[in-house]
Order: structure tokens, then C-alpha cells, then sequence
């Protein structure tokens, strides 16, 4: 005979939960903290951790409400799938505010350790404005990728998980933002 499990199942603290109880909801938090942890410390949240926290604290929290046992599959994946796709939207807002801003946003201005001349400062100067000036002619999905791959720190195939499209979309998309400021930056 198996010793009896001192600690109750996922469905009956779920099941508890969401009846109220808050012990309950706290033991689960305690059980997918680390999962919450995972999905929150993703690079592009960097800046925006506790925002991010906060959305998949929330999401979770729908998992809980949402879940349902009939359909066969376990708490764990499904808090999983449900994280991972709230992790997702939220690099979502966060590429396209950041795409917002790079419209409005200050010129780029030279860094003064590497101004040794008048005739330097000018020409680092020349090249930062310049450089605001294409970034501003990318497409909002170029300049997201631009953002997820240097800015956020992701690979290929995170950005193109993040932006719903196929890495050679995002390696496709790079070469074509690349082009695009290269020829800006030229003329």
C-alpha cells in the first residue's frame, strides 16, 4: 500500500482557489512560482521586469480561473502554455512602445570619450543625426527586430517565437532593416 500524500493535488487546490480560498491560490503561486520566474525574466523585459511580473501574475491567475480538468491536460502544462503565451503578448507591447518611442525620440547624441577634435565632435555629431534619421524610415516589424536582436538581447529564434513568424522571416527581416539603414546612412 502507498503512504497517503500529506499535500492536495493540483485540481483540489484549483478547485479551492476558486472558491475562495486564498491559502489555497497562495500554495499554488508557491508550487509555480518558479514557472512565473522563468517566464519573467525573459531579456526583453529588461527595464520592464516588475510590469512583466505583474501581467503573468495576473495570467496566472486566469490559468487558475480557466482551467478546466475535463480536457485532459495536466495543471503544470497548462499553466505553462498559458505563461509562455502571456510572456509572449507582453514582449509584444513591449517591442511596439519601444517602436512608438523611436519616432518621438531625442537624438542620438555621440559619446564624449570618443570626441577628440572639434573636427571629430562634428563628425560624430553628423553621424547621429543621421542615424535618428534612418532609424526613423524602418517599418515598425524591422525596427521590432532590430529591438529584440541588439536592444533585447534575443536570438533568432526567440524573436521570431516572440513576433509569431519563422526565423528566416526575422533573419529576412534583419538583412532587409540592415539594407535599409546602410542606404540611408550612405546617401
Amino acid at each position: 500500500m502507498y503512504p497517503v500524500s500529506p499535500l492536495p493535488t493540483d485540481e483540489c487546490l484549483i478547485r479551492a482557489a476558486r472558491s475562495g480560498d486564498d491559502s489555497a491560490y497562495r500554495l499554488l503561486l508557491e508550487r509555480y512560482a518558479p514557472l512565473i520566474g522563468k517566464w519573467s525574466v525573459r531579456p526583453i523585459f529588461r527595464g520592464a521586469v516588475d510590469d512583466a511580473r505583474a501581467e503573468l501574475l495576473h495570467a496566472f491567475w486566469q490559468a487558475v480561473t480557466r482551467y478546466d480538468p475535463a480536457r485532459g491536460v495536466r495543471p503544470a502544462g497548462y499553466f505553462d502554455a498559458c505563461l509562455r503565451y502571456a510572456a509572449q503578448n507582453a514582449g509584444k507591447r513591449i517591442l511596439r512602445r519601444r517602436a512608438r518611442e523611436v519616432t518621438t525620440a531625442t537624438p542620438i547624441e555621440p559619446e564624449t570619450a570618443v570626441i577628440d577634435t572639434p573636427e571629430s565632435a562634428c563628425l560624430q555629431a553628423d553621424l547621429c543625426r543621421r542615424l535618428t534619421q534612418a532609424l526613423t524610415t524602418l517599418t515598425a516589424r524591422q525596427y521590432a527586430v532590430l529591438t529584440a536582436l541588439y536592444y533585447g538581447g534575443l536570438s533568432r529564434a526567440e524573436t521570431a517565437t516572440l513576433l509569431g513568424c519563422s526565423p528566416q522571416a526575422v533573419s529576412d527581416t534583419h538583412r532587409r532593416a540592415l539594407t535599409r539603414l546602410r542606404r540611408a546612412l550612405t546617401e
